[in-house]
Order: structure tokens, then C-alpha cells, then sequence
């Protein structure tokens, strides 16, 4: 294992992707900047080599940063460098190998970065393992195998069970192939007239801006399998009527939904933990935001999201929400409920005097309704004035009116 100081041998490649740039006018110059980033950003940490390999090591795992150019013929990436799992190929990281004719990536790795494989203008075959959740902007734009347009069907470019790309012409409602596992970065980003998008159950992982500005899109039925959604995954999807984010979601990306402007329902899978900053910002036209709560009214997701620019009236909080912080309730609110006794609510939080704020006695939540002139009500207290217990036959049953 060599441990190599990278600045000359790092500018010296800028100046070959410079030279490249020039020479070969269909580059565009976002990506030369992408390249040229992605070299710079490895003089910041202490790279290695390996063969024709550069790679940094992170938490245990490896991430190859650059590929020497010499690199050529049918390749698989390695498993292992320096003895650690190769979890990542960079972005980047093999742009202009114009040798390679084919590449097979294994199961150690889980991310592709932007560009990755872009302009290695002779690779023919790609095999991408399902182990790989996450895929990269343009990760293989330039190959043949992305210019072979016998490996695009009604317009969309998989490879293997990933689907890659759509063309910006693709129309109407869209069913994704049955198998699909990956929706990758930007791979709808700006298809005007996609109308519908239907997937499969075998998709579970939604990259970022997959949908990004489809303005024409109304609606989207998302796999009942799926882990995550990427950052604004659906953002500018301005005409999306509603969003039902199945229960095996853990995780929805910052401004995943922003700006969706019709949307007017949203409902939370129970299994979601993490909502990033502003997911639902500019939903101006949003006013049923429900989560969905098991028989102890809990679910896994831990913090409020903000919610401030919708025009939601009513709220239930499940137990699980630890902390509500500064602003995140609409003006329009009028009453909120909230399972968790001890949830910390933010000095800033607030809620108009005289609107309604449910809890249990003694909890957080009638201290907040105090500093804030809110109605507080006994949540237990709501709950027997919903049911009346009576006898019937000797046995107890509960009567809803």
C-alpha cells in the first residue's frame, strides 16, 4: 500500500481533463468542473493507491476517488482495496477511460457518483449488483452502452434491475418494470409531460431529484417496499394532487416534496424516522398532514416537521415526536394534539389564543397552551367522550357515537 501526496499528480490530471475538454467540444463544461471538483476534493484527505486505483478510506470503507486512464478492457471493481470494502465509487471517478469495454460492479458497493463512468465512450456492458441503492446523476452518460438505443425500452434506460435515465420526451402515465429496485438521481428530472408514474413493490430506493419538475405529474403511486426518498426527490412537481408515503419508508430527503403548490393531502408512513429540512416547503395548498399511528398512537418518527407554509388546521402528533421546534405550525392552525406528555415544544413555537391544544394533565403540552392563551383539553377526557362503555350479556363492550 502506498500513501502518495497528491498535488502534482492531481493537477496534472485537471490540466489531461482541461486538454480533453478542449479538444472534444461534446464535453460540456458542467462536466470538466465536476471532474476537475471531484480531483480537488481528494487533496483535502490522504488518498492511496492500489493499482490502477485511487481511494480514500472512511468509517472502515472505501471509496475510489480516480482510475488511472491506462485502465482498459472488461473490468469488474474490485471488492477490496488496501483490505477495505470498496462501498463507493466516487463522482467521476473513471470520467474519459476510453479503454474500458465493459464493467461489472459488485455487491461491496452501494453508491455510484455523478458521472462516474461518464464519456468512457467503449464500454459496451454494464452489470450493476443489487446491492447498489444509490446511483448518480449522468453515471454513465457517454458509454455505448447508454448510446445503444436497443437498451433503452419506451424510453427509459435500465441496467440490470436500476433504472438509470428517461427521455425528456416521455409522456402520459408511466409504469416502471416490474423488478426495479433504484430510481436513480435526476432520472425523471424535468420530463414535462409525464402525467402519472406507477411502481412496482420491488422499488426501495427513490434517489434525489428522480421526479424533480415534472410539473404535469398528478399523481404518484409509490412502491409499498420502499426504504427512502432522496432529496427533492418531488420537488416542483407543482400539479401532484396528494402524497401517501408508504409505512416502510424511514427516511424522506430535504425539499422531497417542496413547492408541490396542489398538493392537498399527505399522510406519513409509520415506519418513517427521518424528514428533512423544508420536505414540504411551498405546499400552499396542503391541508390535511396526518401520521399514521398505531394502537398506542406512536410511530417512529421523532421531530415535528415543518409545516409553517401549508394550510393545515388540524393535527394529531404521534408519542414518539420528542421535540417541536420553532415555527413549524401554519397560521391556520387551529388545534393540535399532542400523545407525548413530555415532547419539548421550542420558546418560539406557537399558536393563536383561543385555538385548541389537546394532551394529557400535567404534560408539556398544557404548559405550552398556557404561555400561548390555548384552550387546553384533557386528551383522556376527549376519549371518554367519544365512547360509553355498557353491559350487554354479562360482558363489557365499547359503543362509538
Amino acid at each position: 500500500m502506498l500513501i502518495v501526496s497528491n498535488s502534482s499528480a492531481a493537477f496534472a490530471q485537471i490540466r489531461l481533463a482541461f486538454l480533453s475538454f478542449s479538444s472534444y467540444s461534446e464535453i460540456p463544461i458542467e462536466s470538466f468542473i465536476i471532474s476537475a471538483f471531484s480531483i480537488i476534493m481528494c487533496l483535502s484527505a490522504s488518498a492511496e493507491t492500489q493499482g490502477y486505483y485511487t481511494y480514500t478510506v472512511s468509517d472502515g470503507k472505501a471509496e475510489i476517488t480516480k482510475v488511472d486512464d491506462a485502465i482498459s478492457g472488461n473490468i469488474t471493481i474490485p471488492s477490496f482495496l488496501g483490505g477495505y470494502p470498496v462501498e463507493a465509487v466516487g463522482a467521476s471517478a473513471f470520467w474519459y477511460c476510453t479503454k474500458l469495454e465493459g464493467i461489472t460492479i459488485g455487491d461491496t458497493v452501494r453508491t455510484i457518483g455523478d458521472e462516474a463512468f461518464s464519456y468512457c465512450k467503449n464500454i459496451k456492458s454494464i452489470i450493476i449488483s443489487e446491492k447498489v441503492t444509490k446511483i448518480g446523476r449522468l453515471a454513465f452518460y457517454g458509454t455505448s452502452y447508454y448510446k445503444n438505443a436497443e437498451n433503452w425500452e419506451s424510453g427509459i434506460l435500465y441496467i440490470g434491475k436500476h433504472l438509470i435515465e428517461a427521455k425528456d420526451d416521455i409522456t402520459g402515465t408511466h409504469y416502471i418494470k416490474e423488478e426495479t429496485l433504484t430510481i436513480a438521481d435526476s432520472a425523471f428530472s424535468g420530463c414535462y409531460d409525464l402525467f402519472g408514474v406507477i411502481m412496482p413493490d420491488s422499488v426501495t430506493h427513490i434517489n434525489s431529484y428522480a421526479f424533480e419538475y415534472c410539473t404535469n405529474m398528478e399523481s404518484a403511486i409509490l412502491s409499498r417496499n420502499l426504504i427512502d426518498i432522496g432529496n427533492s426527490a418531488f420537488e416542483y412537481c407543482i400539479k401532484l394532487g396528494y402524497i401517501n408515503i408508504p409505512d416502510n419508508v424511514t427516511s424522506i430527503g430535504k425539499r422531497a416534496f417542496a413547492d408541490c403548490r396542489k398538493t392537498e393531502s399527505v399522510k406519513i408512513g409509520s415506519e418513517v424516522q427521518f424528514i428533512g429540512e423544508s420536505a414540504f416547503e411551498g405546499c400552499k395548498r396542503l391541508k390535511d398532514f396526518r401520521f399514521s399511528l398505531d394502537e398506542k398512537n406512536q410511530s417512529k418518527i421523532s421531530s415535528m416537521p415543518d409545516i409553517s407554509g401549508t394550510i393545515v388546521e388540524e393535527i394529531v402528533l404521534p408519542a414518539s415526536i420528542r421535540v417541536i421546534g420553532a415555527a413549524v405550525f401554519p397560521d391556520t392552525i387551529k388545534k393540535v394534539t399532542v400523545y407525548n406528555p413530555e415532547c419539548s415544544f421550542d420558546p418560539l413555537c406557537k399558536i393563536s389564543s383561543g385555538h385548541i391544544v389537546t394532551g394529557f394533565k400535567g404534560s408539556t403540552a398544557e404548559s405550552f397552551a398556557q404561555l400561548t392563551g390555548a384552550e387546553f383539553t384533557d386528551v383522556e377526557t376527549v376519549h371518554s367522550h367519544n365512547y360509553k362503555t355498557v353491559e350487554k350479556n354479562d360482558e363489557k363492550i365499547k359503543l362509538e357515537f
